[in-house]
């Protein structure tokens, strides 16, 4: 099994700004994974959240960075926990997260 990994994606969400006007998110991320057990896993991460064709004033590019760690349960069973920081003056100043994701 690979102790580093590194990964990306890209994707696009439609989006609505304050003025009810539709438009197009990016979101792209890079991330390096870490083995340190076989159940127990952390990663970090670099991600971009840019709006094409918004009109409102109040949305602009966001960008962060996170990092957090993983467990499985089971081979298709997993719980992570995560917090991060925004980059620039658009993202949040700091979050924290924690979550499941089921494999079927």
């Amino acid at each position: 099994e690979d102790k580093i990994t590194l990964g990306g994606s890209i994707q696009g969400n439609a989006a609505v700004d304050d003025g009810g006007q539709s438009y197009l998110e990016l979101a792209q991320s890079l991330t390096v994974g870490y083995t340190l057990t076989p159940k127990l896993g952390a990663y970090t991460e670099v991600y971009g959240l840019e709006p094409h064709g918004a009109t409102a004033p109040s949305v602009w590019p966001q960008y962060y960075f996170d990092g957090g760690f993983t467990y499985k349960f089971t081979p298709d069973f997993q719980y992570d926990i995560r917090g991060g920081v925004g980059l620039n003056k658009h993202a949040d100043d700091f979050f924290v997260g924690t979550g499941f994701a089921v494999r079927y």
